[in-house]
């Protein structure tokens, strides 16, 4: 398997379907490392794993940092992210790495590459991304072009080089949850490493829990403590230089959207308008990491990041 290693970011996992995500993933790499945030682990599951526990919900970033650091002392060289609900299809992962080989010759900066992903609560496929002028471009591989650059990927499913790591960096600990992959892309796009999206592969994932309906739009379901830090980091993330200017205003425009769908469409529109509203002056105030305990046990939705 040429040293490929996979970390999975636990936090209060369903327990019959974590069993199935970590039977899918097993057989694909050598290694596999679980970094718990939070609730027990499945008992009786098919294929060993390395467990890391942590003392509370510590975020995804510090959570994927953990896992990154430990398959690297293993000596991993491709590094397989994944969050607890995401399940991989057989063949995912040597897929992606073909994928990533292939993509260039001599000095190829491709460091990173993500497969296309089935939404389950949204119930629709997820396209790649382009970014556009206050819009995002969604892109869609094709037979002829299965492998295509893009301009972001979602950490759950993406494998990277131990090169990604060592040249474009460790995640941001300071955003701990959402934007983390964003910012994690835009640093490395900035120093002028390649994202791919491989469009032969796909993959189960959920991002947030059931959506919610409001006139028409139907948008990810989140909790308040979520949109805390959807808003927070998202001002956090768009005042960063490396960013670029097209970028900024996407950001920008989306926290605009957010905040004004759940400040009016959950039943609980209240609580959701409370924590943005703290999560706006916290942004421009620059304060990361998470928030204190007696907030912090506010569920959070388990998905992925998002942009």
């Amino acid at each position: 398997m040429n040293g490929i290693g996979a970390v999975i970011v636990a936090y209060n996992p369903d327990p019959e379907h974590f069993r199935e995500v970590i039977a899918a993933v097993r057989p694909q790499v050598e290694h596999l490392v679980i970094v718990n945030n939070g609730g027990p682990l499945p008992a009786n599951v098919d294929g060993s794993f390395e467990s890391i526990e942590c003392d509370g919900n510590i975020g995804i970033a510090a959570a994927l940092n953990r896992g990154i650091a430990r398959l690297l002392e293993l000596g991993c060289r491709w590094l397989l992210l994944l969050d607890h609900d995401s399940v991989a299809p057989p063949g995912m992962v040597a897929g992606l790495q073909q994928a990533l080989q292939q993509s260039g010759t001599g000095g190829d900066l491709a460091v990173a590459v993500g497969p296309a992903y089935y939404n389950a609560p949204m119930g629709r496929n997820a396209p790649f991304v382009r970014f556009g002028w206050l819009r995002l471009n969604y892109v869609e591989a094709s037979a002829d072009a299965p492998v295509i650059p893009v301009d972001f990927l979602i950490s759950s499913g993406t494998l990277l080089t131990a090169d990604a790591i060592a040249r474009g960096g460790w995640m941001d600990e300071s955003l701990f949850i959402d934007y983390v992959d964003t910012e994690w892309c835009m640093r490395a796009t900035a120093k002028g490493y390649r994202l791919l999206g491989c469009g032969s592969v796909d993959m189960r994932h959920s991002l947030g829990d059931e959506p919610v309906e409001f006139l028409n739009k139907v948008m990810p379901g989140h909790s308040p403590l979520r949109h805390y830090y959807i808003i927070r980091n998202a001002v956090l993330v768009a005042i960063r230089r490396y960013i670029p200017l097209k970028l900024k205003c996407i950001i920008l425009l989306s926290m605009t959207k957010t905040f004004l769908f759940y400040s009016v469409a959950p039943p609980d529109r209240g609580a959701h308008f409370r924590m943005m509203c703290k999560g706006l002056l916290h942004g421009l105030l620059g304060k990361g990491g998470p928030l204190p305990n007696r907030i912090q046990r506010q569920p959070i939705s388990p998905a992925s990041d998002r942009s």
